[in-house]
């Protein structure tokens, strides 16, 4: 016969619903409260990957906001705008489909200098895809960008030409750059302040015919001509390239021999007269590619900098 004990001999209760139940008891709370305690703070990583629910709300949010009263607030969506647009071309075209390019037409003449730079800069981005072009000729942002481009601030200047240069790239940007007086802005501003991006934003304008027509009324040679003394390669190379679309008409070579007392009076000419030869019609091209010869050389042979012709002395008397 086996050997039986009481309930108060064999010890710990052994049933299965007690060995494998909940521990009780002060050490079981503390273990308790450990696990379920708040975890200490991590702080979250930056990442490009957001929902499909955030793409479908965020441009409508971005032009809801911008109709804000606050400038605070415009500057810090144009901001997010300008970030959000530069992760994928879809964002544009999510933008543009918005009627962003409504409220941000307005806001090229906003008081606030910020607002009107951040505003720019997003049409330069929203100009990059064909349906930001479109609707921006659609609504009428051509002439508030011309007006522009007399702002005090040079980033939003850059700005502008970047966006104009961009619908230049179409035949019904060019128009429309056209019909606004855009050519005889262009040319005015080349004469108070010539820049590359000027110049190259008049470039658009002169290969339309009615252009190229205001151009040479609003006097673009003289501009032209007088950029050739600029010091930065730049305005150099698009003021030459500026004169070779002005100096298609006969016109323009008539008068492009006329303007030889615009160059500097201490070098040579750039634009010497040249006296029309029987049946010669390309004075005004040969007068393009004496300059163009004028600005190989200098290029070709810079003048010596003061430090290293100092070296090539030193040089010269340790060999001696």
């Amino acid at each position: 016969m086996g050997y039986s004990w009481g309930e108060t001999e064999r010890g710990v209760d052994k049933r299965p619903n007690q060995i494998q139940g909940q521990h009780t008891g002060a050490r079981a709370n503390s273990e308790l409260l450990e696990q379920h305690k708040v975890r200490a703070f991590k702080q979250e990583k930056h990442s490009d990957h957001v929902s499909v629910a955030f793409l479908a709300r965020a441009p409508h949010k971005f032009t809801e906001n911008l109709y804000a009263e606050s400038d605070v607030v415009k500057q810090e969506t144009l901001k997010t705008m300008a970030t959000w647009l530069l992760s994928h071309p879809k964002n544009k075209v999510s933008q543009v489909e918005a009627d962003a390019v409504t409220v941000l037409t307005q806001l090229v003449a906003s008081p606030d200098a910020l607002v009107r730079e951040r505003t720019t800069q997003v049409l330069a981005l929203l100009a990059t895809v064909q349906q930001g072009i479109d609707a921006m000729l659609a609504g009428g942002t051509v002439p508030e960008l011309l007006k522009a481009m007399q702002d005090p601030s040079e980033a939003t200047r850059h700005h502008v030409h970047l966006t104009l240069q961009k619908v230049g790239e179409l035949p019904e940007g060019i128009s429309a750059m056209v019909n606004a007086g855009g050519t005889a802005m262009l040319v005015a501003v080349c004469k108070e302040q010539v820049s590359g991006d000027a110049l190259l934003t008049l470039k658009a304008c002169l290969k339309d015919p009615q252009g190229l027509s205001d151009a040479l009324d609003s006097k673009a040679i003289a501009a032209m001509v007088a950029a050739l003394s600029h010091s930065h390669q730049h305005v150099l190379q698009h003021a030459l390239k500026n004169i070779t679309f002005l100096t298609n008409p006969d016109a323009a070579k008539k008068e492009v021999r006329t303007r030889a007392d615009l160059a500097a009076p201490s070098s040579p000419p750039l634009l010497s007269p040249v006296e029309p030869r029987p049946g010669d019609c390309c004075g005004g091209q040969r007068a393009f590619t004496r300059a163009r010869l004028l600005l190989t050389n200098a290029r070709a042979h810079p003048p010596p900098r003061p430090f290293l012709s100092a070296i090539s002395h030193r040089r010269s008397k340790k060999g001696r």
